[in-house]
C-alpha cells in the first residue's frame, strides 16, 4: 500500500482507465466504479489498517526508513515517531504477580512519488503522495514471575488510528486523474478501532562488573475495524501480528551527570511482521543494532529508574535506516 508494492494492481487497472478513457471517451462514473471494485477486491482498506504494525518496529523512538520502490513507485521515505510507555506496579497475590500497563503513542508520515501513471497513452500523469497516520494503543496485563530471572505477560490491547493520504498530481492529466481517484486510491482517510492481544517474555540478569542484559520476546495481535472512511470501498476488517526479539546489556561508566549515575547501552532485535502489516509495507522483517547512554535518578519519580538516548542502524531485505531517540526507563 504505502510502498507502491501494494499499489501496483490499482496502478495498472488506472493505466487501462487511462488508456480507455482516452481512445473511447468511457464515462468516468464507469472508470470510477471499475476502481473503487478493484481497491476493495484487492484489500486496499486492509493495507492501511496494517499500517500501524510499524509501530513495535524499531527500539528507538524516532526513526527515518527507506523501503525499495518497485514499478512506477520511487523509493518510500518513512518518518516515524513513537512513544511507549510501560511499568509494572508493586506485587501483589500469589507468585508476586505485578500489574501491568503500557501506552503507545505513534505517528507515521511516508512519501512515496509515482511517475508515468497512465504510461501508455497521451496523458502524461505523475504524482507525489504523503500519507500521516496516529495510533494510540493502551495495554493492561499482569506480570507473573516464572523464576528469579524469567517472567511473562499476557496483556490486553485497545487502540484507534487514522490515516490521512495527500496527493498532488501534475501533468496534462491530473485534474482527471484526481477526481478519478478522490477519497478512494489517493486524497483518502480512514479511522480504526484496535483490539486484540500480547504475550510478553523477558529475562532479566544482572553479571559481574555491574552489567545487566535484558532478553525480551514479545508477539501483539491487533484486529482492526473501520469507524469511518472516505468511500465505503476502503471499510475493511482484518488482523496483523508484530513479533519482536530484543537483547539489550548495559553497564558502568566513569562519568555522573549532576552527581547521577550515567550507564553504557548496547541493544539489538529483530522484528517480523505477518497479516496486513507485511501487506502495508512490503517487507516482512527487518533487524536493529545500536548503542546509547541511560542517566540514573531512581529517587526522581517513583517507579521511574531514568532517561536514555538511543541510536540504531536499521536493516532488512528492501529496506535501511536509522534511529534515534530518547526514552524513560522503568
Amino acid at each position: 500500500m504505502i510502498t507502491g508494492k501494494t499499489l501496483a494492481p490499482c496502478l495498472f487497472l488506472l493505466t487501462i482507465l487511462g488508456m480507455s478513457r482516452a481512445s473511447a471517451q468511457v464515462p468516468d462514473d464507469l472508470l470510477r466504479n471499475a476502481l473503487r471494485q478493484s481497491v476493495r477486491s484487492h484489500g486496499f482498506g486492509n493495507q492501511i489498517q496494517g499500517l500501524t504494525g510499524l509501530g513495535a518496529v524499531t527500539g528507538t523512538s524516532r526513526s527515518s526508513l527507506t523501503i525499495d520502490g518497485s514499478g512506477p513507485a520511487s523509493d518510500t521515505e518513512i518518518s516515524r515517531i513513537n512513544r511507549p510507555l510501560a511499568r509494572q506496579f508493586e506485587s501483589f497475590g500469589p507468585g508476586n504477580t505485578a500489574l501491568h500497563l503500557e501506552l503507545d503513542l505513534g505517528w507515521l508520515r511516508s512519501e512515496t512519488g509515482y511517475r508515468d501513471l497512465l504510461m501508455g497513452t497521451r496523458d502524461e500523469a505523475h504524482a507525489e503522495s504523503e500519507i500521516n497516520a496516529l495510533s494510540a494503543i493502551v495495554g493492561v496485563g499482569l506480570q507473573v514471575p516464572m523464576n528469579a530471572h524469567w517472567s511473562f505477560a499476557p496483556i490486553v490491547l485497545l487502540g484507534y488510528s487514522y490515516v490521512e493520504d495527500e496527493t498532488d498530481f501534475q501533468g496534462a492529466a491530473a485534474n482527471a486523474l484526481d477526481g478519478l481517484t478522490q477519497g478512494l486510491l489517493f486524497n483518502y482517510d480512514s479511522q480504526e478501532v484496535l483490539y486484540g492481544g500480547a504475550m510478553q517474555f523477558k529475562y532479566h540478569r544482572a553479571l559481574t562488573h555491574d552489567i545487566e542484559v535484558l532478553w525480551r520476546l514479545r508477539y501483539n495481535h491487533l484486529f482492526a475495524e473501520t469507524l469511518d472512511s472516505s468511500h465505503d470501498a476502503l471499510d475493511a476488517s482484518g488482523n496483523f501480528g508484530v513479533f519482536t526479539n530484543s537483547f539489550e546489556a548495559d553497564g558502568p561508566t566513569t562519568y555522573r551527570l549532576f552527581n547521577r549515575e550515567v550507564r553504557w547501552i548496547a541493544f539489538a532485535g529483530n522484528t517480523v511482521l505477518t497479516g496486513d502489516a507485511n501487506d502495508t509495507f512490503g517487507f516482512d522483517y527487518l533487524f536493529e543494532v545500536g548503542l546509547g547512554v541511560k542517566w540514573m535518578d531512581r529517587s526522581l519519580i517513583k517507579g521511574l529508574e531514568g532517561v536514555s538516548l538511543r541510536s540504531s542502524y536499521v536493516f532488512g531485505k528492501d529496506i535501511e535506516g536509522w534511529g534515534f531517540g530518547g526514552r524513560l526507563e522503568f
